[in-house]
């Protein structure tokens, strides 16, 4: 049974959008969906009603063609995102992407296997893949439009940081392209 609000079921200009996930994790020894995508349809794409064909999947497999799918496809309208509490956004978590890079592959080893397998798949160490994708800083700031959605007390800080410019190099890549994005240096 749909327990969607009213609000937020199907609606005929949903046709018109497309939905793109900006990280994916696999799960180790599993074909399939992973973890972003999983928790999308089961928060947001399957509640909206959103259609399959609608919704276009950043993977471990298609992530080298990623950034040229969206040029060809006029690049996104919006992005709408969250900040962690260390200043990161999408999966490029402090020391992993620079702010030049597009749609990479980064490798998940040291302090990253447990920060997946506690933070993403429930403690499950079996699960967590060799390495996952994310979209750049380059990728996040080329969208038309961005929607950044900070919650609680502990983002506080990050989220000033980011917004004074000052402790750049205390939050991930992301302080870095909000200054310049401010800058009106695209």
């Amino acid at each position: 049974m749909n327990t969607s609000p009213p609000w937020l079921k199907v609606k005929p200009w949903y046709d018109n959008c497309f939905f793109y996930n900006f990280d994916e994790i696999p799960f180790r020894g599993k074909e399939g969906e992973g973890v972003t995508i999983t928790n999308l349809h089961n928060l947001f794409f399957t509640p909206a009603g959103i259609k399959e064909e609608n919704i276009q999947k950043l993977t471990i497999d298609n992530y080298r063609e990623h950034d040229q799918k969206l040029a060809r496809e006029g690049g996104l309208d919006l992005v709408v995102l969250g900040l962690g509490a260390d200043g990161h956004f999408c999966g490029n978590l402090p020391n992993t992407t620079h702010f030049h890079e597009q749609t990479v592959e980064f490798p998940i080893q040291g302090e990253m296997v447990d920060i997946v397998a506690h933070g993403e798949l429930g403690g499950d160490f079996s699960l967590v893949p060799e390495s996952y994708v994310t979209m750049g800083p380059k990728s996040i700031m080329a969208a038309k439009n961005l929607l950044i959605i900070v919650s609680g007390a502990g983002k506080a800080q990050a989220l000033k940081n980011v917004l004074a410019r000052s402790g750049y190099r205390r939050c991930s890549s992301f302080r870095v392209a909000a200054a310049s994005f401010a800058d009106g240096n695209r």
